[in-house]
């Protein structure tokens, strides 16, 4: 069982502590990249290995949708229903729209190719935000070849399409989330185990970059970095990675900051103190509650950081539906899709 560390006291009320299990596809080879379509209440999902990307819904089942995929990884959407994808083989970040018209938001900067756009956010004014790090130049996720940028790059695209570097000096960026009133920026810097956090000005450009939490984990890509990130409407920030509790002893955790940057709690992935299981995806639903799956189990929590239940379901990445159901995809044997019921 995980183990929950409590920093700080906040209270709210619990949901539903039922977990009934529904597996709903299987049969892939490693599954990322989930997102839920709330007009079509479906969700998509990459197979990155087989190149393919996935469209599953209780009518029709798991169906491709995109085959070759370009191995693609984050996906977000805008106001508009337009789905932005990061793709690792081409170096790219596409926009589809609703009807499936492909365009490239971002292939170049100053006339050399893209590392492997990894992660997107879109803002309300349409300014699209992407972290840039050389992972899917790796021939597990993506092709493997030689950088032609001397830098992993945080970069925006303003809403005219002009591309902005934003910041040339992290050692990898991941994942990146915005506050609710969307003034602040927060990314990920892997390898050096922190989270950083930019001013955003009207027009969209980034400022005034410091320190939002750091020491997480020790920045081994293989001992667990942080990576998938996401904020509530409070200001929360929550992100997978890797702490150190009160005892001494490491392990996996998600751990969740207040705004100021103060810790207010971490959930343990692991009770062994092994290393060997590992958080991999993280996900809010509407209440704010925090789910979390990985390389052992898949554990929900509430605000608080209080367990309200765990499926023995191992898992790369999840989303939450409108209703607060969870859908996981697969890691293991069978690389199962499955859906947790709130």
């Amino acid at each position: 069982m995980p183990i929950i560390e409590a920093n700080s006291p906040e209270l709210t009320e619990l949901i539903d502590e039922a977990a009934p299990v529904e597996q709903l596809c299987t049969g892939f080879q490693f599954v990322e990249g989930p997102i839920w379509n709330p007009k079509e209440q479906c969700l998509y999902f990459s197979d990155i290995p087989a190149n393919i990307r996935y469209r599953w819904s209780p009518d029709t089942g798991a169906t491709e949708a995109r085959n070759p995929s370009n191995r693609g990884n984050g996906m977000t959407y805008d106001g508009a229903g337009n789905l932005y994808i990061c793709e690792h083989n081409t170096s790219m970040l596409i926009r589809e729209t609703p009807s499936g018209e492909r365009t490239i938001v971002a292939s170049h900067w100053q006339g050399k190719e893209l590392n492997s756009p990894n992660d997107v956010v879109v803002r309300s004014d349409y300014s699209v935000y992407f972290s840039d790090p050389s992972y899917g130049r790796l021939a597990a996720v993506g092709i493997e070849r030689q950088q032609d940028l001397a830098f992993q790059g945080l970069f925006r695209v303003s809403p005219d399409g002009e591309l902005h570097l934003e910041a040339d000096d992290f050692g990898q960026t991941n994942g990146l989330c915005f506050s609710p009133d969307e003034k602040l920026l927060y990314v990920d810097d892997s390898p050096r185990a922190h989270i950083r956090v930019f001013d955003v000005a009207s027009d969209g450009s980034l400022s005034n970059s410091r320190i939002f939490a750091e020491n997480i984990g020790d920045g081994e890509l293989w001992h667990g970095i942080v990576d998938g990130m996401k904020c509530d409407e409070r200001g929360n920030i929550y992100v997978t990675g890797f702490s150190q509790n009160t005892s001494g002893n490491l392990g996996y955790a998600t751990i969740k900051y207040a705004p100021n940057g103060n810790q207010v709690w971490s959930a343990r992935y692991d009770t062994t103190n092994t290393r060997s299981a590992k958080p991999a995806g993280l996900s809010l639903d509407k209440s704010n509650n925090v789910v979390i799956t990985g390389s052992a189990l898949t554990v929900k929590y509430d605000r608080n950081g209080n367990q309200l239940w765990t499926a023995p379901y191992a898992g790369t990445a999840l989303a939450a539906d409108t209703n607060a159901n969870v859908i996981v995809t697969g890691f293991g044997t069978n690389f199962n899709t499955v859906k947790l019921l709130r």
